[in-house]
């Protein structure tokens, strides 16, 4: 189980326009992605990678109104379905709520935007082991280089609390973000995120990785105890590096192409890693 990055790289992104004027508004969005994922079980031994085409559908409501000259606040509520087409045990349904605050000491193009923003989420499996609590938490500043290039970065905490042990996480991140906009309507961007915390691993047993791990416990969505498939809990240092492409159809439409890379190193030489590749149709409301 790699760490999330969702959040955290939708905490760092600016706020519209919008959230700047002097009345309230709402927006809505609906992102429909389709992908593949070539390690779902985020396993080290070749007999126990896996990978599964994904689909998903995000959709969001959020709240955007300022507060005084400087301040502005985001509510967001969300609800986001997973679909893996192997294993589908791991398929999940996600409702979440966040609040964000945002400063911004002036109106001009290269000033800074400061945010600090907390969620907390429910997250249902057709994995009992994997359905949880999950709470975030972080600090974000983004600033324009140039008119076409801007920079992120952020530091961000989660916690996930989950039916079992295996699956209560704890993990910190440190962020980076780099957005160029190429022409008038396409844009290439980049990321890279540091994560100090816990990870899953599900496999078979092996010496190294029952030496590593705190917490072992069968796999339910992968055959459990009778396919001698484990669930294993790590810490880790895990490093996500992504990149990607979006094109505006419109104003309210646009595609988003975007590959990334995790990967984790454990005690007793554990090493975990998986491509994700994803293509999503973007809309805004």
């Amino acid at each position: 189980m790699r760490p999330a990055s969702i959040v955290a790289l939708l905490a760092m992104q600016g706020l519209p326009a919008a959230a700047w004027a002097h009345e309230p508004d709402f927006t809505f969005g609906a992102d429909t992605a389709i992908g593949f994922d070539t390690n779902i079980k985020y396993a080290e031994d070749s007999r126990d990678v896996v990978g599964s085409a994904v689909a998903s559908e995000d959709l969001r409501a959020d709240y955007l109104r300022r507060l005084g000259e400087d301040f502005a606040a985001q509510l967001r509520g969300s609800l986001k379905g997973e679909q893996y087409f192997r294993y589908t045990n791991i398929s999940s349904v996600k409702g979440a709520g966040m609040l964000r605050l945002v400063y911004r000491p002036s109106g001009a193009f290269f000033a800074p935007e400061l945010s600090a923003w907390g969620s907390a989420a429910y997250w249902r499996f057709g994995s009992y082991i994997r359905t949880s609590r999950e709470y975030r938490y972080g600090l974000a500043a983004a600033e324009g280089l140039t008119t076409r290039i801007s920079l992120r970065l952020s530091l961000n905490g989660s916690r996930r609390i989950s039916n079992t042990q295996v699956f209560t996480i704890d993990s910190r991140c440190a962020g980076l973000g780099l957005d160029w906009r190429l022409a008038d309507r396409l844009t290439a961007y980049g990321n890279y995120q540091y994560h100090y915390g816990q990870v899953v691993s599900t496999g078979t047993p092996s010496g190294r990785i029952v030496g590593a791990a705190d917490v072992i416990e069968p796999d339910d969505a992968f055959g459990g105890q009778a396919a001698g498939q484990f669930a294993y809990r790590l810490k880790a240092h895990t490093g996500i590096a992504d990149a990607g492409l979006n094109y505006f159809l419109s104003p309210h439409m646009a595609i988003d192409a975007q590959a990334q890379y995790i990967e984790s190193h454990a005690r007793l030489d554990n090493r975990y890693s998986s491509w994700i590749s994803t293509v999503s149709l973007l809309l805004r409301f």
